[in-house]
């Protein structure tokens, strides 16, 4: 029985990942290539067996499906190996490629490093449909609006405020 059903999960939070014990009946894991490989498949697919297991995804991913349901093939590789969910955490590529998904190149973030990382602003970000920079802070893991502003620097100035404001309180 899937007992997160009904329940509402927080933007940017990832979904349970199966356990490891379940993984390692699916899968094998190739350590050298990073690749995981079919072990166990549905009677209707016997031509999977050893192939590579899953797909690419629009930004570039491998995603594998596991009782209907769809994962990035790195997070699965992380609990395939350390039997460790890593919960709202990043499984990151050292490298930067997608498609490498050797354990000795993942490693975990958040997302706050992975913006710090490509030079983007934390607590703010472009908001398409009306234009403007929207500026929001996470505290205890729930994300709080601090408007809509015209510039970039506008919202991480009130950004800065909000999280002043908490430091002082």
């Amino acid at each position: 029985m899937d007992t997160n059903k009904g329940m509402k999960r927080k933007r940017g939070s990832n979904k349970p990942l199966p356990k490891q014990e379940k993984l390692k009946e699916l899968f094998d894991y190739d350590e050298e290539s990073g690749e995981l490989l079919w072990k166990k498949v549905a009677v209707n697919k016997p031509h999977t067996l050893g192939k590579l297991a899953g797909g690419i995804n629009t930004l570039g991913y491998r995603t594998v499906s596991v009782d209907g349901v769809h994962y990035l093939s790195h997070r699965i590789v992380w609990m395939y190996v350390y039997s460790e969910d890593p919960g709202d955490l990043l499984v990151k590529h050292t490298d930067e490629d997608a498609s490498n998904n050797r354990i000795d190149n993942l490693y975990l973030g958040t997302r706050r490093q992975q913006r710090r990382k490509r030079g983007e602003p934390v607590g703010a970000s472009f908001f398409k449909p009306n234009g403007s920079w929207k500026a929001q802070i996470q505290i205890e893991g729930v994300s709080h609006s601090l408007g809509y502003h015209k510039t970039q620097e506008d919202a991480v100035a009130a950004y800065q405020k909000a999280l002043n404001d908490l430091t002082i309180a």
